[in-house]
């Protein structure tokens, strides 16, 4: 399977300016999630790299080929939309089987094919069924035999779980990866759902306002995001970000501090992820129990600490009242300046002891 690489890729609608000179580099076999909100760009670039847009700018390589002037045809990509496009009136062979037999393909050939992608998809027994008759979980399965039955260069998917339930969602993540490591095809997909990317992804692209802001495997992304945005748009809850003050060694926020070695002063946000903070006697900020969410293996507990919410992710064996005093233990913490990150770096791999 071929590389992806797309170069300095500009693209706008009317006076809306949507993609703003994208770089990105998809190795050989690699699966690339595009990750970011809704209106970021993700969809638009997935698009331009099947030939279903035309970018203003820059070039699209496949392999070492410049693909700009192909059709989507004549790139041998294959893409899975959201609604999965299945036509009603046919069967599931004859949905799986279109592609082949708009290349004219014999007869026994197609049927061979089919049988053989339903069976790597678990669906051989749904040939005859009109996909009316099937689940959200198996519409989804034709629709990715559809795309793969004539063997793509690249497998594109655009938001293909969204409207699955929880569950099934989660059993097709599962089923999804293990595919796609099994068959070495290239893979971009697009997702908002940052659980998705961080389950699926070799690396991840976070695009917003049409920019990447940070494209790295999936704990470079969550130990040492690049800015406040890609800090706060991965991790369940979110990032707790508190505006603090960099002085002489610590950083002193609401009723405490922190020490730190960071080599500056001044104006700073400290992004500190739920699971990093402790309730503890010995902690080093104070505060007041809000919401207690008990999830079952988890509690995710808010504190009210100088008029700030922070999200504690804790044991469900830790008990508290909600109006309770308690102190907080900040194990481990992001340090932004300017909205980018300046502590830790991935070469500042010891812990900072509080």
């Amino acid at each position: 399977m071929p590389t992806l690489e797309l170069v300095d890729i500009w693209k706008s609608f009317g006076k809306v300016q949507v993609l703003k000179g994208v770089n990105l580099r998809v190795e050989e076999g690699e699966f690339v999630v595009l990750l970011g909100p809704s209106g970021s760009g993700k969809t638009t670039l997935l698009r331009i790299i099947a030939g279903l847009e035309i970018q203003d700018k820059g070039h699209v390589k496949i392999g070492e080929k410049i693909v700009d002037d192909l059709t989507p045809r004549e790139r041998n990509v294959a893409m899975v939309f959201q609604n999965y496009a299945l036509y009603p009136h046919k069967t599931v062979f004859e949905n799986i089987a279109l592609p082949l037999q708009t290349r004219k393909m014999k007869k026994d050939e197609i049927e061979s094919k089919v049988k053989e992608v339903a069976g790597l998809l678990e669906i051989e027994g749904l040939l005859d069924r009109y996909p009316r008759q099937l689940s959200g979980g198996q519409q989804q399965r034709v629709a990715l035999a559809r795309a793969l039955v004539r063997r793509p260069q690249l497998f594109l998917l655009d938001e293909p779980l969204s409207n699955l339930d929880a569950k099934v969602r989660i059993t097709t993540r599962t089923f999804l990866k293990k595919l796609q490591k099994d068959l070495k095809i290239t893979t971009i997909y697009v997702t908002h759902d940052q659980s998705e990317a961080m389950a699926l992804a070799d690396r991840i692209a976070v695009i917003h306002e049409g920019l990447v802001q940070q494209y790295d495997n999936p704990l470079n992304l969550y130990e040492y995001p690049a800015n406040e945005f890609v800090a706060g748009f991965i991790g369940s809850p979110p990032i707790n970000m508190i505006a603090a003050r960099s002085e002489k060694g610590k950083i002193k926020l609401l009723n405490g501090e922190l020490k730190t070695y960071v080599d500056f002063e001044g104006e700073v946000k400290v992004g500190i992820r739920p699971e990093n903070i402790k309730i503890s006697e010995d902690g080093q900020l104070s505060g007041k129990v809000l919401v207690i969410e008990p999830l079952g293996s988890e509690s995710i507990i808010t504190i009210v600490a100088d008029s700030q919410e922070i999200k504690v992710k804790t044991s469900p064996e830790i008990k508290v009242k909600i109006g309770e005093d308690v102190k907080l233990r900040i194990d481990k913490f992001l340090v932004f300046k300017e909205g980018k990150l300046v502590y830790p770096t991935p070469s500042a791999l010891q812990p900072i002891t509080p």
